[in-house]
């Protein structure tokens, strides 16, 4: 349906001007007929906007708005040229059709694009809330710029709104993936949220796909790293260049989460935001959100990359309770040393069997290695998943999902159970609630190869 709207729209346009050209190319008469075609699509679009549903409302609402700039200015155009006699050009009607069509194209690629997804219905008791702010870690010169502007960290927490105060939940700290953004799981926080855990996402400026500094600048992934990325993931890159790129990523992204950490326990500390602290107007819902978090149960979590920065941070610190790795190739970690603390290793099916390959065949792999040496380790995959079922990307953009792999499970159902196994692990491993126990396979195990 989104395609055929665009389509119906640029068509009519093409019409219109192929309609102009069969008769006198009158202003006053052109700008008339403009005049009601332009009202007739936004009374179009209006209509689909409100009677489409509520996945159709939000995702219109730009397209809405230039119908009306178009219908605005036409019509103000057509009042001054009412007494005209002047004809108006060809040239003209072909650049302003090429106009509005370049304009209806770029409204509809968010539209094709993205859906209005919202999450999943959480079984906890308790309503999710969220808060965000943006940490500056004066450290750190941000090396990406060049005006020695020092590093931010722009954070997203979810926690339990109506809880009690005074009561403490266990902390979950995130890392997305590779060109990803802090909300790639968010029907993951909100289940944690809900069941009495607060989640702190992080967003890793310029190995996200964008985020905003505090002074409201939209940054967007840096082409070198993804570029690099795109070449370790290639068969051209080799063992030391591999090792040389995790380590450069693993030192930026474990640097922003063990920031976030200590200002999180600093605050716990001190009951007060610090200078590191960015916040734009009130900030009651960011020290409400700090005010329940327990910082003595602390859990890390990231898909693909954010899940390497995971277990390389949990391997160090010992104020780390539990590590999830979704789905993350486990770089820099080729230490033999039994692995400290809880670990829990999810992946998809393709990297389950080329893990197993690896074994067998005697290649040294570091998921395997760390997962061998576990004090407490425990290992699982989806079975019929591609590498974004494990996020909430398939459901929020289908399209770009499919382009960055997925399998043929069922995407709700398949982040639906994952969720419930993170939030079993979190369960027993932060509030003791329990023995965790995991399956070989989730997912479409009836027609797993």
């Amino acid at each position: 349906m989104n395609v055929l709207l665009f389509l119906a729209l640029i068509i009519t346009e093409i019409w219109f001007a192929w309609f102009s050209f069969q008769g006198r190319l009158q202003k006053t008469i052109f700008f008339r007929n403009k005049l009601l075609l332009n009202l007739a699509e936004t009374i179009f679009v209006l209509g689909y906007r409100l009677f489409g549903g509520y996945s159709a409302g939000l995702k219109y609402t730009v397209l809405l708005v230039i119908c009306f700039i178009r219908l605005i200015v036409v019509g103000i155009i057509f009042l001054c040229t009412r007494k005209s006699q002047k004809e108006k050009s060809r040239a003209g009607v072909l650049v302003g059709t090429v106009l509005s069509i370049n304009f209806m194209v770029l409204c509809g690629i968010p539209a094709i694009l993205f859906t209005n997804y919202d999450g999943l219905e959480t079984s906890g008791p308790y309503e999710v809330a969220t808060a965000e702010t943006i940490l500056v870690d004066k450290g750190r010169v941000e090396e990406f710029e060049y005006d020695g502007s020092y590093r931010e960290i722009p954070i997203h927490i979810y926690y339990p709104a109506d809880a009690e105060q005074g009561k403490k939940f266990p902390t979950v700290l995130f890392s997305h993936g590779a060109f990803g953004f802090y909300m790639s799981n968010y029907s993951t926080y909100a289940e944690l949220a809900s069941n009495g855990y607060v989640v702190v996402s992080l967003d890793h400026p310029y190995h996200s796909f964008f985020c905003t500094d505090s002074d409201g600048k939209i940054i967007t992934v840096n082409p070198q790293f993804y570029a690099e990325a795109m070449y370790v993931n290639s068969d051209k890159a080799t063992e030391g260049e591999i090792d040389t790129l995790a380590a450069k990523w693993l030192t930026i992204r474990t640097s922003d989460m063990a920031f976030a950490v200590e200002a999180l326990k600093e605050y716990n500390l001190e009951q007060e935001l610090s200078e590191a602290w960015i916040v734009k107007g009130d900030s009651s819902g960011l020290t409400a959100a700090l005010n329940y978090m327990d910082i003595q149960k602390i859990a890390l979590m990231g898909h693909s990359l954010g899940g390497a920065a995971a277990v390389s941070l949990g391997r160090i610190r010992d104020d780390v309770t539990a590590v999830v790795d979704i789905d993350g190739t486990m770089l820099d970690q080729k230490s033999m040393e039994p692995y400290p603390i809880p670990i829990l290793n999810i992946d998809n099916e393709e990297h389950h069997f080329s893990r197993l390959e690896a074994k067998q065949t005697g290649v040294v792999y570091e998921n395997n290695l760390v997962m061998d040496y576990a004090l407490e380790g425990y290992d699982t995959y989806f079975a019929n998943a591609g590498h974004m079922n494990l996020t909430d990307l398939p459901m929020f953009s289908p399209i770009l999902a499919n382009a960055y792999g997925t399998g043929t499970i069922d995407s709700k159902a398949c982040i639906t159970e994952l969720n419930a196994l993170i939030l079993d692990f979190c369960n027993s491993t932060l509030k003791q609630m329990g023995t965790f126990e995991v399956k070989e396979c989730y997912g479409d195990t009836d027609t797993a190869d």
